[in-house]
This record gives C-alpha cells, structure tokens and sequence, in this order.
C-alpha cells in the first residue's frame, strides 16, 4: 500500500512540476514577445526587427539568397499623438498599417504581373583615383503614373 502511494504522490508531484515548467516556459515567450514586439500593432520594434534583418541576411547569404526590407516613416506623427493623445494616436497606426499593408501588397502584386520591377546596377567609386571598385544592385520600381521609383 505504500508503494502505490509513494507512486501516486510521485506522479502528482511530477504533473505539478511538468506544469510550473510549461507555465514558466510560457512566461519566457511572453517576455521575449513583449521585448521584440510592438503591444499594439504586434509588429516587431526595434529590437525585434534588428534581430530578424540580422536571423534574415544570415540565412540568405548561407543560401546565396536576397531579402528586400520596406521602411514605412509617418510623418509628423508625433502632432497626432499629442493633439489628440496616444489612444488615438495607436488606432490611427493601427489605422495606417492594416491600410498601408493592403495597400502595397495589392500594388506589389500589380507590379510584379506587369513586371515593372528591375534592377539597377550602381557604380561604386573609389574617392582620390575615381575608378569603379565596385557595384551595388538596387530594385526600382517603374510605377505607370509616378515613374521610376527607389527606396525614398
């Protein structure tokens, strides 16, 4: 009889501790969300984005691939938010990224079905000798109403 309680309050014990694990393991992933994240819009902040673009040209260059980032700046943002206060200013962002992801991936699909992205190859210069060292190649946009387009 002992053995089988012995065996009983070992496994009680072992739930527990399997629980408090996966309690403490959700915890962690919550913090690293927390510290990667934005709160509102669940897109990475800062820190979050730096380790991705880092996770990201990793894998492309161990697999010889490329990676294309997109830089979306509001500007004058900060007036909204303190004319109107951060309530209305973090639903306005939300606002603007739901639009403005909607907005360019149904824009980047028109593009690439009318094949108007091409890439431009730019001379790199040395200084004091003017000779071309180097190449760097950047995608352009040949938008139908707004012309040639770069990362501005």
């Amino acid at each position: 009889m002992l053995g089988v309680v012995l065996l009983v309050l070992y496994l009680q014990a072992r739930r527990r501790l399997s629980h408090a694990l996966q309690s403490q393991a959700g915890v962690a992933r919550q913090l690293q969300q927390t510290r990667t994240h934005d709160s509102l819009t669940v897109l990475y902040n800062r820190t979050g984005f730096e380790q991705e673009l880092r996770r990201t040209l990793e894998r492309c260059a161990a697999d010889n691939d490329q990676a294309c980032v997109l830089y979306l700046d509001v500007d004058q943002f900060q007036t909204i938010d303190n004319a109107f206060g951060t309530a209305v200013g973090d639903a306005v962002l939300s606002d603007i990224v739901r639009r403005e992801d909607a907005r360019l991936l149904q824009d980047l699909r028109g593009a690439l079905k009318r094949r108007e992205l091409f890439l431009y190859y730019q001379p790199k210069v040395e200084a004091t000798s003017l000779q071309i060292t180097a190449a760097e190649v950047l995608m352009r946009w040949r938008h139908p109403t707004l012309g040639v387009l770069g990362p501005d």
